[in-house]
């Protein structure tokens, strides 16, 4: 049996069991939560309803009758080996953008699809899906999305692939790496802007930062990209140029402000540069099958 959340007094969890063998009242809603990290900090929900409704255990979260995430064709497949639910919505300037699905605002996002009486919202909601979004498709003024459900999770396989160099991810991690990157963090104001978002100038840099190395990156802390990040693709120390990998999704104006972090290329000499080798994560000591073969034939 489905577990029913949510549920007040006078209701039980029974009560929505008993009410959806005859669903005379029924909706369906939509919860889409951002991630942790995540620009967006602010979940948004739909109803197929014909007006906005709050539901019980969602705070003043308002879930809106033609608004936010609004799926047209929703299917599932059954089975311990189920691909997930696959989506097709529209956009909505207000919840859902174009520009938040290229940045990647929505990526990992929770994903829950529940069942409720709308004449008796105090029943709670019987839950038919939970899981996070993989990834978004744009089909011009619509988009499609797919997601996993959380029992997904249990059959990931989880592993690490020996390398040379250092595999950690982030750099600056606090488990693995352990770099603190405050001596490593500087702050920026634009000098000359770029209407395309690819570039900037910006003063009050030292000239000996290392932004070009891999992962170095610039947060603009004020402006249209307020809260959004770049890696740097090419920092021109005479000038105080910074070109991005890909670029801001808005205008650079002159007077953002941002914090630039410079980067690791996950090398052993990087590593002893920045006094952290206790915590290089390269396994190059590590004997292949070249090297074995090699020791063999030697002896």
């Amino acid at each position: 049996m489905k577990t029913v959340i949510n549920f007040e007094s006078p209701y039980t969890e029974q009560s929505l069991h008993d009410f959806l063998a005859d669903p005379v009242t029924l909706a369906y809603c939509w919860k889409l939560t951002p991630r942790a990290g995540s620009i967006i900090t602010t979940a948004i929900g739909a109803t197929s309803h014909t007006r906005d409704l709050t539901l019980p255990g969602h705070g003043s979260l308002v879930f809106r009758r033609a608004g936010g995430i609004k799926p047209t064709a929703v299917d599932t497949e059954a089975g311990q080996e189920s691909a997930g639910l696959n989506f097709l919505a529209v956009f909505d300037d207000d919840a859902i953008t174009p520009i938040q699905l290229d940045e990647g605002d929505w990526d990992g996002a929770l994903l829950e699809i529940f069942k409720i009486n709308y004449a008796a919202l105090k029943m709670g909601q019987m839950i038919e899906f939970s899981g996070h979004i993989g990834g978004f498709t744009e089909e011009g003024i619509v988009f499609t999305a797919d997601a996993r459900p959380l029992t997904a999770l249990a059959r990931i396989k989880v592993g690490r692939r020996a390398s040379a160099n250092c595999d950690v991810r982030e750099f600056g991690d606090p488990v693995r790496c352990q770099r603190s990157l405050v001596d490593l963090t500087h702050s920026g104001t634009v000098t000359t802007g770029d209407t395309t978002g690819a570039s900037l100038r910006a003063s009050a840099l030292p000239a000996a930062v290392l932004f070009t190395m891999l992962d170095g990156k610039v947060t603009f802390t004020s402006g249209q990209n307020a809260g959004r990040t770049r890696v740097v693709r090419d920092w021109n120390n005479s000038n105080g140029e910074i070109i991005f990998q890909k670029a801001f999704p808005f205008p650079i104006a002159i007077s953002d402000n941002f914090t630039a972090v410079e980067g690791c290329n996950r090398t052993e000499a990087a590593c002893l540069e920045r006094d952290n080798i206790i915590n290089y994560q390269g396994l190059n000591f590590m004997t292949n099958i070249e090297k074995f073969n090699r020791i063999r034939r030697a002896q």
